[in-house]
């Protein structure tokens, strides 16, 4: 390992406290690949440190932004996805250039939760005002 190799991987580590797992990376390539991702993990296996990992390869100048959406956070126990959806502040914020064009990534945290809420078994989702055709 080259002194520059060592700097880095000690400067990760400083940073993250360990080296990135191979589904880490992964992730992240293809990320930046612009495809599609989905991490299916245990809690403390990393899944957040996959998009500060992304984030982190944006130029400091660029103002990148990461929009994390945690449903079991925002909404409780007595609401559902909709709600944040179809909230018209949501929606202003979501849709303005400004914040679109900082935009880098949306991550959904708990996603499985979407299932298990029975929007894709019950067929529900294709009536939330996010995926009309506009």
């Amino acid at each position: 390992m080259s002194e520059t190799d060592s700097t880095e991987t000690s400067s990760k580590v400083e940073r993250y406290g360990n080296e990135a797992k191979e589904i880490q990376l992964k992730a992240v390539m293809d990320l930046v690949e612009r495809k599609n991702s989905f991490v299916l993990a245990g809690t403390g296996f990393g899944k957040t440190r996959i998009a500060e990992m992304y984030w982190h390869l944006f130029p400091k100048g660029k103002k990148a932004t990461v929009l994390c959406l945690n449903p079991l956070d925002s909404l409780g126990d007595n609401q559902s996805p909709e709600v944040l959806l179809n909230n018209q502040i949501f929606h202003e914020v979501f849709c303005n250039t400004k914040f679109c064009n900082r935009l880098v990534l949306t991550v959904v945290d708990e996603a499985h939760m979407v299932y298990v809420w029975g929007l894709v078994a019950s067929g529900a989702a294709k009536k939330i005002k996010s995926h009309l055709q506009q």
